[in-house]
């Protein structure tokens, strides 16, 4: 598979991850990107009958993130949010 990427899209790349042969990208942990630096969590939830987790990032605390959870996915069952 080939991906084209212009020179600005490469700086990004390069500043930000790591490339290791054998492993891939690695991230950059100086330089993540954060978006807008509100503290974020990890929300468990079983969606149908499949485990997933998704990130958050609210202000609320873990309740809020919880909530934003059942309004992203109605018919899921959201059952723990811990700070990430």
């Amino acid at each position: 598979m080939r991906i084209l990427i212009n020179p600005k899209q490469l700086s990004l790349l390069t500043s930000h991850f790591h490339i290791v042969e054998g492993h891939g990208l690695i991230e950059n942990k100086e330089n993540l990107i954060l978006e807008g630096r509100t503290p974020e969590y990890l929300v468990s939830l079983w969606i149908s009958s499949y485990p997933a987790e998704i990130r958050i990032g609210t202000n609320m605390g873990s309740g809020g993130a919880m909530a934003i959870a059942r309004k992203l996915f109605p018919s899921s069952r959201v059952f723990s949010a811990k700070k990430a």
